[in-house]
C-alpha cells in the first residue's frame, strides 16, 4: 500500500466517483482532487456550458491536460466518465497508479443521473427509458477501457472501508 501514491477512480457517470473519492481520501489520509471541478475551475464555466460552447473535442483535449498535470503524491483523483476513454489517457492512468472501476448498476446510474438533471451534458434531457438506454450504449463503448483498472468494484463492495481492505491485501 506505501508504493501506492495515486489512485485513479473511474466509472461512468453517476457512479460515485466524487463521493467514494472523498471517503477514501479520507480514510487513507490522501489528498483528493476531482477532475471536472479542476476544469471547471480553470475555465471558469460549467461543463455543460463548455460543451455547448466549444464542444465535446474541446473539453476531451482539456480534461486531458489536467490529467497529465495531477499532483503527484498520495491522491485520490476522480476522472470524468469518458476521461480513460480518450486519446491515451487510460494507458497514462495505469502507468501513473493505480486505477479502481467503480461498476453501478445502469438502473441506478439513471436514477442517480435524473436527480442530477442538468450537471451531464452528453445526458441532459433524456427519458428515464432514453436515459437507460444512452447509459448502456456508453458503457457497452466504455467497459473495455474500464476493464482495464487495477479494481474493480460493484454495488455493495463500493465503500472504503471494502476497498482499505483490498488495497492492504497488495
Amino acid at each position: 500500500m506505501e508504493k501506492i501514491e495515486r489512485i485513479y477512480l473511474i466509472g461512468m457517470p453517476a457512479s460515485g466517483k466524487t463521493t467514494f473519492g472523498k471517503e477514501l481520501a479520507k480514510a487513507l489520509n490522501y489528498d483528493f482532487i476531482d477532475l471536472d471541478e479542476v476544469l471547471v475551475e480553470k475555465v471558469g464555466i460549467s461543463i455543460s456550458d463548455l460543451f455547448r460552447e466549444k464542444g465535446e473535442a474541446y473539453f476531451r483535449d482539456l480534461e486531458k491536460e489536467i490529467l497529465e498535470n495531477t499532483i503527484p503524491g498520495k491522491t485520490i483523483i476522480a476522472t470524468g466518465g469518458g476521461a480513460p476513454c480518450f486519446f491515451e489517457n487510460i494507458e497514462f492512468i495505469k502507468k501513473n497508479g493505480f486505477s479502481i472501476f467503480l461498476n453501478v448498476p445502469v438502473k441506478e446510474l439513471a436514477k442517480r443521473s435524473m436527480k442530477q438533471h442538468g450537471s451531464r451534458p452528453l445526458l441532459n434531457d433524456l427519458k428515464e427509458k432514453a436515459l437507460e438506454d444512452e447509459l448502456k450504449n456508453k458503457l457497452s463503448l466504455r467497459l473495455p477501457f474500464y476493464q482495464q483498472a487495477n479494481m474493480k468494484v460493484s454495488g455493495e463492495e463500493i465503500s472504503a472501508t471494502f476497498v482499505l481492505h483490498q488495497l492492504k491485501k497488495l
